[in-house]
């Protein structure tokens, strides 16, 4: 199952779900892919058609999705692509704003702290394609996962 991260990952794949955090890009993705492949927070519900889920604490878009995955039955968590990382960089870095924005350990201590609360066996199913997780979570290598 393929789970894009706001409408970033339609733009690349087609993709069975869009999972959006914030209220604008839910009402954008489900204009563009329909209800029935939208899953948006639970809280933006009346007067929206989409499928709705409570992110249970989850602080970005990002945690939110893997939460969605997981919830959905998903198993290995493939995460590929983590806030626009890039050549050692965040998209905020690159684009000169944010700067009190958190580093890197930081920033994937604060996904690996949340998932673990979001996702009971985390460490089991969660994998990294490549850095910056691979610091925090097990390095996806095409094994499948336990269940």
């Amino acid at each position: 199952m393929k789970i894009s991260v706001n409408l970033h990952g339609i733009k690349l794949t087609e993709c069975d779900y869009v999972v959006c955090l914030d209220k604008h890009v839910m009402v954008e993705a489900t204009a563009t892919v329909g209800p029935h492949k939208t899953v948006g927070r639970s809280c933006h519900g009346r007067g929206y058609d989409y499928l709705a889920m409570d992110p249970g604490g989850a602080s970005c878009s990002g945690t939110f999705v893997l939460c969605a995955a997981w919830r959905l039955g998903c198993a290995p968590i493939i995460v590929m692509g983590m806030d626009g990382y890039r050549d050692g960089t965040y998209w905020w870095a690159r684009d000169g704003v944010g700067h009190d924005r958190e580093d890197s350990k930081q920033h994937v201590e604060r996904w690996k702290r949340e998932l673990t609360m979001l996702i009971p066996n985390a460490q089991e199913v969660v994998r990294a394609f490549d850095e910056p997780l691979s610091a925090v979570f097990p390095l996806y290598a095409g094994v499948p996962v336990p269940h």
